[in-house]
């Protein structure tokens, strides 16, 4: 059996999507499983996986028609390419994928889609015409839709999908103290500092100025201990303005993506996701199995993780009085910090480990193959 992965997003960038597929296609090649991954490429990216075997498409030149250069580029790989893979697993309704299912019908090979939350709808009208179009379209030509929480299933009306919750490794995402002294020293912050993390992509919709905002007012109400990190790609220069703009510069860092993620959750204390978009976050497992408490919008799969003030603090999007009362409230309680942890990794442990996953899709992957003989 080989597997096909198709994405659009860069497979070097951190995401959501492409560490689900980065940890899937590690996991079935230790189960003997042979994969493929077509994707996007960009040139401010992370260093290549060289245990993945991935074509990708630099659309960096292609800044108005990447998704249609993508899409075409894509269609050419899996037809030059027809005969090396079993299955295609498409991730996220998009052109590429809605082309690639329709490909795949072509060449009668089985087709999955994973979608990966309830996905922002355009407000332009032809983009969002164009948009509901891909979404049909990949679930028309689609053997299986499955989705990473129970809430895009229902969005999508899609009632033959089938929910497979993502999941990460436990193992190597643990509390590690000895990391967590040795980062901090490497990064100039006290052992007494107190540290509010962001992991994803840097965009405005995913809440990172509102963030910087709250971040502020709590410090200048609470404590000079208190720091904030950034770590992802994305708008980098922009968000780097507005803190010299308020003057943070010695108290909010930010870093570029990076593959050698796990230290920066051991070094912090509070994880914190205010976005208005998300499945079911892989950053937000990941931070929550090394022991953070998490605070975390109520978007996607994430309410079904996260227990408010159980495992977790939540909030709706767009409460920005609420984000910085969660904040105030998570920096000034340290017992509050220590058993929202606890509780948290032990959730994770019981029900997100990355093997239970992979277990679920290549049951999906056994059974569609064996319909299509």
């Amino acid at each position: 059996m080989k597997i096909c992965f198709i994405t659009p997003y860069p497979l070097r960038s951190i995401s959501g999507v492409t560490r689900i597929v980065t940890d899937l296609c590690k996991g079935l090649k230790e189960r003997g499983i042979d994969h493929l991954v077509i994707s996007g490429r960009l040139e401010d990216e992370i260093e290549k996986d060289k245990s993945i075997e991935a074509m990708e498409i630099n659309v960096l030149r292609y800044t108005n028609f990447k998704d249609i250069v993508v899409a075409l580029k894509t269609v050419f790989y899996l037809f030059k390419h027809r005969r090396d893979f079993d299955l295609l697993h498409l991730h996220s309704p998009h052109l590429q994928p809605m082309m690639s299912a329709i490909f795949g019908k072509i060449l009668k090979k089985p087709v999955i889609t994973t979608f990966h939350g309830k996905f922002p709808k355009p407000k332009n009208v032809i983009r969002s015409l164009f948009f509901w179009i891909t979404i049909k379209g990949t679930i028309a030509f689609s053997d299986k839709i499955t989705f990473v929480d129970e809430t895009a299933k229902k969005y999508y009306k899609v009632q033959s999908g089938e929910v497979i919750e993502n999941g990460i490794d436990t193992g190597f995402f643990s509390p590690n103290p000895k990391i967590r002294k040795k980062m901090r020293t490497k990064l100039g912050l006290s052992q007494n500092d107190i540290v509010l993390l962001y992991v994803g992509r840097l965009a405005a919709n995913k809440g990172i100025y509102d963030l910087l905002k709250a971040f502020s007012e709590v410090r200048a109400k609470s404590s000079d201990k208190l720091k904030l990190m950034y770590v992802g790609s994305g708008e980098i220069e922009t968000l780097l303005k507005r803190i010299k703009s308020i003057g943070l510069e010695n108290d909010v860092l930010v870093f570029r993506a990076t593959n050698e993620i796990k230290p920066y959750y051991c070094t912090s204390d509070v994880f914190v996701l205010y976005s208005g978009f998300e499945g079911l976050s892989i950053a937000l497992l990941e931070a929550s199995s090394c022991g953070l408490v998490t605070i975390s919008t109520k978007m996607g799969g994430i309410p079904n993780f996260i227990k408010d003030g159980e495992n977790g603090l939540l909030l709706d999007y767009g409460d920005r009085k609420g984000l910085i009362y969660k904040i105030k409230r998570a920096v000034e309680d340290e017992k509050l910090r220590s058993y929202l942890g606890n509780n948290a990794r032990e959730r994770v442990l019981k029900n997100y480990s990355i093997e239970k996953t992979i277990d679920n899709y290549v049951n999906l992957y056994n059974i569609l193959l064996q319909y299509k003989k």
